[in-house]
């Protein structure tokens, strides 16, 4: 069996190191850009499912308006501030709690699934005070939403879930605080 050549030999160059990207809020607002257009791309889809009993104009001014949101922050993604993508995941938690509000008792997981999305986001992109401010105004309008549409019991249960699923963006902002104190001068080692 014939081995590759190991760099260095025969002439030949070692491959570039690569280099870590740092987040920017360029980066940022792109990425939130694409959180948007994949939002509206779902509830547009849910909207499309049969279902005589939930129909409203709800079903398509939201995915419209994430859309619209998306090309903003995309066309605009050198000048976004970190005030503004606060704003923007504040706008996408409540176009996600208005969608599972209207929906009511139908089943909307894969709006609710959003509300994972924009926790994940907001704990990769924002420092640690303003994730944890996100991510309770997060759970709270999903609280708000199943105390207003759900029955008391399926409430309780689906609350739980809700719970566990915002584990996971604090989880990542840990893992992630973690890895840049290891990289400081003087941190801990790897």
């Amino acid at each position: 069996m014939l081995m590759p050549p190991v760099p260095g030999q025969r002439g030949e160059r070692p491959a570039p190191a690569i280099t870590s990207v740092e987040p920017s809020t360029r980066f940022a607002a792109r990425v939130a850009a694409g959180i948007f257009g994949g939002e509206a791309a779902v509830l547009l889809a849910v909207a499309a499912l049969p279902n005589p009993n939930a129909w409203s104009q709800s079903r398509i001014v939201i995915p419209a308006i994430c859309a619209v949101v998306a090309v903003l922050l995309h066309v605009f993604a050198d000048r976004v501030t970190l005030p503004w993508l606060e704003l923007s995941v504040g706008l996408g938690t409540l176009m996600v709690s208005v969608h599972a509000w209207q929906w009511g008792n139908g089943s909307t997981l894969s709006g609710e699934m959003l509300y994972v999305w924009l926790g994940l986001y907001v704990a990769y992109f924002f420092p640690a005070r303003e994730a944890a401010g996100q991510l309770g105004l997060m759970a709270g309008a999903y609280l708000v939403v199943l105390l207003a549409s759900a029955p008391p019991d399926a409430a309780v249960r689906r609350a739980q879930a809700v719970s566990a699923a915002h584990a996971g963006p604090f989880t990542l902002h840990g893992w992630r605080a973690a890895r840049a104190a290891a990289t400081m001068p003087g941190g801990a080692s790897r």
